[in-house]
C-alpha cells in the first residue's frame, strides 16, 4: 500500500473530475461499493446519492466473478 493512502486524494480527484466534466456540459457519476468512498461522498455537498442496493443478477457466466450482485453498491452524481 502506498504511504499516501487514506489522506483524501480520491475524494479530491472525484471532485476535480466532477467539476471538470460538469463545466463541459457532461453529467458525471460513479457507482461504488467501497465504504470509504461512500463516507467521503456522503460528507460532500456537491454529490447526490441516487441509488443504493444490489445490482441485478448477472446473466453471463463469463463475468460471474466480477459482478457486484453480492455487495451493496451506491451510485452518486456530481451536482454542478
Amino acid at each position: 500500500m502506498p504511504d499516501y493512502q487514506g489522506i483524501g486524494l480520491g475524494g479530491i480527484l472525484l471532485d476535480y473530475c466532477g467539476k471538470y466534466f460538469s463545466s463541459k456540459g457532461f453529467k458525471f457519476g460513479i457507482t461504488t461499493s467501497q465504504p470509504c468512498i461512500n463516507f467521503t461522498l456522503k460528507t460532500k455537498n456537491n454529490w447526490s446519492l441516487i441509488r443504493i442496493g444490489r445490482c441485478s443478477k448477472n446473466k453471463s457466466n463469463k463475468l460471474h466473478n466480477y459482478s457486484s450482485r453480492n455487495r451493496i453498491t451506491t451510485s452518486w452524481y456530481y451536482k454542478s
